[in-house]
């Protein structure tokens, strides 16, 4: 009797793919909202913002987040902050990790590249466009 062979995503039109042989958890968390303004790696979380990532953190199951290593996010100050948030109001030990990538004007490929090279669950804070190209190519999307 053969072994099982394991099933492949192919992430259409992309040549990337991922064999799905361990379990990983992906949590794509874009910022939270944002004064307005310039210069735009420089935006705050607003009173709003702030609230926002509260609610998120009520809502999760933090049984769900213990596989995670690190909060990896953009080096923009609105990512920074919400992962920080994240952080204090989860009670999580987890460091924060700038990864390059991650910014709205970055190649989204570089950064789900690095996601299916990778079979670790993880917390990615980042910014539309790209969470949503990512998502999107995950799920078996174009673009």
């Amino acid at each position: 009797m053969g072994g099982v062979s394991q099933p492949r995503l192919k992430l259409a039109p992309s040549p990337v793919s991922l064999t799905l042989t361990e379990r990983m958890r992906l949590f794509l968390l874009r910022h939270a909202e944002a004064v307005p303004g310039t210069p735009d790696a420089e935006r705050v979380l607003t009173k709003k913002g702030q609230l926002q990532v509260k609610c998120l953190v009520e809502s999760l199951s933090l049984k769900a987040l213990s596989d995670i290593r690190a909060i990896e996010h953009s080096g923009f100050v609105r990512a920074v902050q919400t992962a920080t948030r994240f952080v204090e109001l989860t009670g999580l030990d987890l460091p924060l990790l700038p990864v390059t990538g991650l910014r709205p004007a970055d190649n989204a490929k570089r950064i789900l590249k690095d996601i299916t090279e990778t079979r670790h669950d993880r917390l990615i804070v980042g910014h539309n466009p790209n969470l949503a190209i990512v998502a999107g190519r995950l799920l078996g999307g174009g673009r």
